[in-house]
C-alpha cells in the first residue's frame, strides 16, 4: 500500500501510455488489463490467474448463483458440461463487444452439454433486464455474490472468462476480449477429451 502512496504518478503515466499504445498497436487485449498487467509486474503481484495464462484443472470451491430469472445454476448442475463463465458489466465496452460471440456460441452448442453463465459486476440495484432483452441476451446471467468470489478470486480484469470442464476444473482462463475461434476450439477441445 505504502508504494502505492508514494507512485501513484508514475502508476497512472504508466497506465495512460499502455492504453495509447493498446490503441495505437491494435492490440486485441482490453488497454486497462495491459496497464494491470504492467502494474501488477511492478508490483510484484502473484494473482491466482494471469491475464491470458491457460490454466491445467485448478481446482474451485463449490459455488452457486441465482440468475435473474430465479432458476439457481451451481458448481454441481455443471459436473458433466462444459462451463463458460464470463466476468462482465454493461459499462464495460469490451463486454458488450463481446456479447455476440457469447450467444452466437449459447446458438451453436447444446445446453445440455456446454453451460455459459454471464456474472455481472454492474451495482446490486441495477435492472438488468432492459440491457439483456436488447442484446438478446440468450444465456444465463447471474450476479456476482461470495460464493463466486471464493471459487474464482477477486475478478480486477472485465471482461474475463473462465472456461471449465466436465470436472468443474478450470482449463482456461482469459482476460479481455477473446475471438469466437479461440473459445470454440477450447471448448470442442474439453468436449471431445472427456467424451
Amino acid at each position: 500500500m505504502e508504494f502505492l502512496k508514494n507512485h501513484w504518478a508514475t502508476l497512472a503515466i504508466v497506465g495512460i501510455l499502455a492504453v495509447y499504445l493498446g490503441i495505437s498497436m491494435g492490440t486485441k487485449s482490453c488497454p486497462l488489463c495491459v496497464a494491470g498487467s504492467i502494474a501488477g509486474k511492478a508490483l510484484g503481484s502473484d494473482s491466482a490467474y494471469a491475464p491470458g495464462e491457460i490454466v491445467t484443472e485448478s481446482e474451485l470451491a463449490d459455488w452457486s448463483v441465482t440468475c435473474l430469472d430465479g432458476s439457481e445454476v451451481s458448481s454441481a448442475d455443471l459436473k458433466g458440461k462444459v462451463g463458460v463463465v464470463v466476468y462482465w458489466a454493461t459499462w464495460c465496452a469490451p463486454c458488450v463487444k463481446e456479447i455476440p460471440t457469447l450467444v452466437a456460441l449459447r446458438n451453436e452448442f447444446d445446453k445440455e452439454a456446454v453451460e455459459i453463465l454471464g456474472i455481472s459486476v454492474d451495482s446490486p440495484g441495477k435492472d438488468l433486464k432492459p440491457f439483456l432483452n436488447a442484446k438478446g441476451i440468450n444465456y444465463e446471467i447471474a450476479r456476482q455474490n461470495e460464493s463466486m468470489e471464493e471459487a474464482f478470486g477477486q475478478v480486477r480484469y472485465l471482461p474475463t472468462m473462465f472456461i471449465l470442464d466436465k470436472d468443474g476444473k478450470v482449463h482456461y482462463q482469459h482476460t479481455g476480449l477473446v475471438s469466437k475461434d479461440v473459445i470454440q476450439d477450447q471448448i470442442q477441445s474439453l468436449l471431445s477429451a472427456s467424451a
